[in-house]
């Protein structure tokens, strides 16, 4: 797949562009059939699974839609896109009680994005001072980013944390369920 506008970045197209571009076009057979190809050279990629649901659900193929829904919160457990549409579509079949489940999860979900935002802004404020309180910071930022499925970044905050000198047990715990993702 070529880049439209000729542009090539480091990393090879996975083909999501030429995905969009074809939903945005109403050209849905021609989206279905290259989802279809990039699924199987991606299948544990979850923009994949998302334009799939998507794909479903503008055509009112709402069980399938669900099932890929359900199966890219298995990668990203927070996203909130999937639990929306996950409520919306519990709430469509009549199963109101599912429907809140969801819907309180994407609360939830909302809510950490907005301590994610804050907590990176006081990360900026407290470079130089206390590592505690740095080091505490990055563990509620890799707590969220492990919330969502970000595992790397989870990671990669929880390295931080360390590297900055806090010693505590369920950072090394962690940190060692964070090498196994």
């Amino acid at each position: 797949f070529q880049a439209e506008d000729g542009i090539r970045d480091r990393s090879p197209s996975r083909g999501l562009g030429d995905v969009y571009k074809r939903q945005e076009q109403q050209r849905f057979d021609e989206s279905d059939a290259l989802l279809n190809h990039m699924t199987g050279v991606y299948p544990q990629d979850p923009e994949f699974i998302r334009l799939q649901a998507r794909l479903f659900r503008i055509q009112n193929q709402w069980q399938d839609a669900e099932q890929q829904y359900r199966m890219l919160l298995t990668f990203l457990p927070g996203d909130l896109e999937c639990l929306n549409q996950l409520s919306l579509l519990e709430g469509k079949n009549g199963h109101l009680d599912k429907s809140l489940v969801f819907r309180s999860r994407w609360q939830t979900s909302t809510e950490l994005l907005k301590e994610a935002e804050y907590l990176l802004q006081q990360l900026e404020n407290t470079s130089g001072s206390s590592e505690k309180a740095y080091g505490s910071l990055c563990i509620r930022l890799a707590n969220i980013c492990k919330h969502f499925g970000q595992f790397r970044y989870a990671l990669a905050w929880y390295e931080v944390a360390k590297k900055d000198g806090v010693s505590d047990p369920e950072l090394e715990q962690s940190l060692q369920d964070m090498a196994q993702h």
